[in-house]
Formats: structure tokens, C-alpha cells, sequence
């Protein structure tokens, strides 16, 4: 009962902060360090891409990634339970031609309102570090994908410098972690993914080196100087993190694995 409110509290901190940064948070992401995060998942969503290919953004937020994926020409559903983030993805939405809209539906990512094998793609952006039950989000993933459907996913790593820095700011001014964020390792994230029917196909790193610069990658002020900076590192970047012991200390963990249908799902993640 207790592991229950547990879950539900730190649920209702991630849902009141997501409801307070919805109007700042498309501007923080304006800087470097999650331009590089977007254009590596960009790269991955164009691979996997097929003429007529429906897409769910799990967790869409402002519809960043949802937008991405209507651009690249995917039949588009993004979910949210953020009312506020939604509201602001709605006044992006707008301005596209209305064929060309994604749907938006307001709902916990744990519940999906959509039937089983619906999907051929699945984007998950920062959002299984953000709840408690991320092993449930990653069922649901498993459930409404097609077979062989493919999975994107990315998290902050345990490494991560901005939720690293956030939770140390955090213990000194009030004594607790209060943001409702998880620190994944990336054996325990690929494990559950496998346990949920996932087989990883591809891994790509970002940022290894360039997490000594956190005050620059992830301030939209200083990105003259980042870009100065980057172009040292990320040549480095790009081949430390094709070597399997230092993938876990990416800044993030980015993935594409793909439903494997062989593959039992455990029961306590199933939905009838």
C-alpha cells in the first residue's frame, strides 16, 4: 500500500512540473545540447519511416517530436496527461493544414486508450526517466506496436549533467529530490527492454565529453559559445560512444530496438 502512494506521489510531482514548465519549455530547448538530442532522434526517425507508417509520440508534451514525425510524413498520435503541455502543442498544431494535424489525446502513458498492434513506430522522448513505472510504459509500448514495430527511446542517463546538477541543487536548498525524475543506468534500461519484448538495434551517444560544459549545452544564451566548443568535442563524442564500455556514460541514452513478437511479454505487463 505504501510502494502505491509512493508511486502515486512522485507521479503528481512529475505532472505539477510538467504543469508549471509547459510556457518555458520549448525555449530551453532551443539550446545546443537538446538540438543535438533532437537531431539524433530525427536521424533515427527517418530510417525507420515507410510511406503511410503510423507513429505515437508517447509522452509528446508540446508535440516537439509529434511535429517532427508529421514533417517527416507519419501518420501521427501524440499522448500526453500534461493539460497544459497539451494546450500549448494545440497552438502549434494549429497552423498546420488540418489533414495534416496529429491527434492529441490527454491520458496516462501506463494506460494507453488505443487497441493492440496500431502502431509501426513509437517515440518515447524523455519520459520513462520522469515515472515511477516505467516498466508499465514500456508494455503498453510493447502492446500497441505492430509487429516488428520500431521503438525510439531516449532518457537522461545516470550521467545525465542537467537532471545530475538539478537533484544536487535540489538536496542543498530544500533537502530532498523534489522533480520526480529517475536516474536509469543503461544495463537496467536495456534489461527491461528486453524483458518487455525488445530487441535494441541501435544505440547512439551524445555529449560524452561535452557534459563538463553543462552550463553552456543546456543555456539557449550560450550557444555561440557552445557551437565554438562542440566542434572539438563532438568528432571525440562520435567515436567514444560506439565503444560498448563507455555507451552508459552518454548524457543521454538513445535507442532503437524493435518489437520482437517471439518474445513472451510477462503477464503482469499485459492488457486484455
Amino acid at each position: 500500500m505504501s510502494h502505491d502512494r509512493d508511486e502515486y506521489s512522485q507521479m503528481k510531482r512529475s505532472l505539477d512540473l510538467f504543469e508549471k514548465k509547459a510556457s518555458q519549455f520549448d525555449a530551453e530547448r532551443l539550446a545546443l545540447g537538446y538540438r543535438i538530442r533532437y537531431a539524433i532522434i530525427a536521424n533515427l526517425l527517418l530510417r525507420v519511416y515507410k510511406q503511410g507508417a503510423t507513429a505515437l509520440d508517447m509522452g509528446c508534451g508540446t508535440g516537439e517530436y509529434a511535429m517532427l514525425m508529421e514533417r517527416i510524413g507519419f501518420e501521427v498520435t501524440g499522448v500526453d496527461f500534461s493539460k497544459a503541455m497539451l494546450l500549448v502543442c494545440h497552438s502549434k498544431i494549429k497552423g498546420l493544414q488540418e489533414s495534416n494535424q496529429p491527434q492529441v489525446v490527454n491520458s496516462e502513458c501506463s494506460k494507453l486508450p488505443f487497441g493492440s498492434n496500431m502502431f509501426d513506430v513509437l517515440a518515447c522522448i524523455a519520459v520513462l526517466d520522469c515515472v515511477p513505472n516505467y516498466n508499465e510504459l514500456l508494455g503498453e509500448a510493447y502492446r500497441v506496436l505492430k509487429e516488428n514495430g520500431a521503438l525510439i527511446v531516449c532518457v537522461d542517463s545516470i550521467w545525465s549533467p542537467s537532471s545530475f546538477c538539478t537533484k544536487a541543487l535540489e538536496l542543498l536548498q530544500r533537502g530532498k529530490v523534489n522533480n520526480g525524475t529517475l536516474c536509469l543506468q543503461y544495463k537496467c534500461l536495456t534489461d527491461y527492454m528486453r524483458i518487455c519484448g525488445f530487441v535494441k538495434e541501435k544505440f547512439v551517444g551524445d555529449i560524452f565529453l561535452g557534459q563538463v560544459l553543462t552550463g553552456f549545452l543546456f543555456n539557449p544564451e550560450k550557444n555561440d559559445v557552445t557551437s565554438k566548443i562542440l566542434k572539438i568535442f563532438q568528432p571525440i563524442d562520435s567515436y567514444l560512444t560506439r565503444l560498448s564500455l563507455l555507451r552508459p556514460f552518454s548524457a543521454h541514452y538513445i535507442i532503437q530496438a524493435r518489437k520482437n513478437s517471439k518474445i513472451l511479454m510477462p503477464i503482469s505487463y499485459r492488457r486484455s
